[in-house]
């Protein structure tokens, strides 16, 4: 009877990604993380924290939170800080009335960090639901488009159409779309397998190359799409991955206005001028 070889569990494949010299943000380590998305790897992170495996290093320039491999002399020390760091405080909040719990939060809320921390969670949360929902437009084609569009490419070549070069980076394009549609698939599945506890079938190491990859087509694409929106004469209005709008607002102020305050004569009598040797 075969042995079924255990799955590595999101902990180890957190605490896997994690060089020992790494000090990385929740954020950094998602972008290793290319099966998972944040709501994966951010409870799997938490575990790791708990067991003293992973610690906290401090807050990073932008004030998020940094963590590392814990060195192995430091894993109980680690371990207790991070049960202080967690400790709840009274009685816990499901167990208080609404009143209470509304209270509890927005005292919370007036702390500027937990503020900060939460709005970016939630403009986060709202950008990954609208890329998602962009891709579910994406689409294979059919292969009745698939062999109109290789007939209209070999008809260009025979009639040496000035747009033959167009047509064929065109057909190039069509050709990486469907690619990256492939690429999802596997990794739905990959996930899939994941939620059931199944065994992976392919290795987490594959996958820092093809995110890689990825972020290089998000680079040229993002160029791409604004100079084809200038070479159509008009600005795109929209980010076609996360949706937010891009455009300036029709009744924007043209750039280079300076903005003012308009002070009356009146006003300005009153104004304290600095004396003579003062700086400003």
């Amino acid at each position: 009877m075969a042995t079924k070889t255990s799955t590595p569990s999101r902990a180890d494949a957190v605490l896997a990604a994690l060089a020992p010299d790494d000090e990385l943000t929740d954020a950094e380590i998602v972008t290793r993380m290319v099966p998972l998305h944040r709501g994966q790897v951010v409870p799997a992170r938490v575990r790791l924290e708990k067991l003293g495996l992973v610690e906290l290093v401090g807050q990073n320039a932008a004030g998020h939170k940094v963590w590392r491999r814990t060195p192995l002399d430091r894993i109980q020390a680690a371990k207790e800080e991070a049960t202080v760091r967690r400790k709840p405080l009274g009685k816990k909040l499901a167990g208080r009335g609404v009143n209470e719990r509304v209270q509890a939060v927005a005292e919370l809320l007036e702390d500027e960090h937990v503020n900060r921390e939460l709005r970016e969670q939630m403009e986060r949360a709202r950008a990954w639901r609208s890329a998602r929902a962009r891709a579910q437009e994406a689409h294979a084609e059919s292969e009745a488009q698939r062999r109109e569009r290789k007939r209209e490419l070999r008809k260009a070549e025979e009639e040496k159409s000035a747009y033959l070069n167009l047509l064929k980076v065109h057909d190039g394009l069509r050709e990486a779309v469907n690619a990256l549609l492939d690429i999802r698939a596997f990794i739905r599945e990959e996930l899939d397998r994941q939620d059931r506890e199944e065994e992976l079938r392919i290795p987490l190491d594959r996958w820092p190359e093809v995110a890689k990859n990825v972020g290089e087509v998000l680079i040229v694409s993002g160029g791409v799409w604004f100079d084809l929106a200038s070479a159509a004469g008009k600005d795109p209005e929209h980010c076609p991955l996360c949706g937010a709008r891009t455009a300036r607002e029709p009744k924007a102020l043209p750039e280079g206005i300076i903005e003012a305050e308009v002070v009356t004569d009146d006003q300005a009598q009153n104004l304290k001028l600095p004396d003579d040797g003062e700086d400003g």
